[in-house]
């Protein structure tokens, strides 16, 4: 988490010589940043509330670069509020795969079996794909919808089937949920969207 806040710290120094010196690449240096320092600021309250450590730091690296993040959205690169939203949303379903990964590695220390061997990586890698499709979003670029459509099929291919086996083996709802369950509600708004553009374009 240190060298991926500090690799979002870095970008964050890049963009702000950037908008000094009315750089284009700025806004997207900056986008990136707080996509970064947004997980590193998040995943290390998990552990520090759940010891019961008080007040966790990293909470202000987190809620400052959210707060950025919609800054640059709202003020800087003016967008629609659903793009803003989309954005949100996506970068909520990256820190939650990624939190499945980690919490798949624990399982996979403490001899979980070969179901949490196969899917940690694509835990992973699904969330590098939300980040990216976070990212995608505020910048539009044209491959932000595969992006979407990609990192969300990881996620559900991977939470459902572990989701499922830890809460039959714990009795109790799974933690493992709200990461497929999530981006199975983005994955049905963005075919739903994308296929309400086509039919406004039948001559396409």
């Amino acid at each position: 988490m240190a060298v991926i806040g500090l690799l979002g710290g870095v970008l964050w120094l890049i963009a702000a010589y950037g908008f000094a010196a009315r750089r284009q690449w700025a806004y997207a240096s900056a986008v990136i940043g707080s996509v970064l320092c947004v997980l590193s600021g998040f995943f290390p309250i998990l552990p520090w509330v759940s010891s019961d450590l008080g007040f966790p730091p990293t909470s202000v690296v987190f809620a400052f670069n959210v707060v950025l993040f919609v800054l640059l959205q709202m003020r800087v690169v003016p967008v629609a509020r659903s793009v803003l939203l989309l954005s949100l949303f996506a970068g909520i379903a990256y820190i939650l795969a990624f939190i499945n990964g980690v919490a798949s590695t624990h399982y996979i220390l403490t001899g979980g079996g070969i179901y949490f061997v196969l899917l940690e990586p694509v835990n992973f890698a699904a969330s590098a794909i939300w980040a990216a499709a976070a990212v995608a979003t505020v910048l539009r670029k044209w491959w932000a919808e595969p992006a979407i459509l990609a990192g969300g099929t990881a996620s559900v291919l991977a939470g459902i089937p572990i989701a499922l086996l830890t809460q039959t083996e714990l009795g109790r709802p799974s933690l493992f949920w709200p990461s497929p369950l999530l981006s199975l509600a983005l994955l049905m708004v963005v075919l739903l969207t994308s296929q309400g553009r086509s039919a406004s374009r039948p001559g396409q």
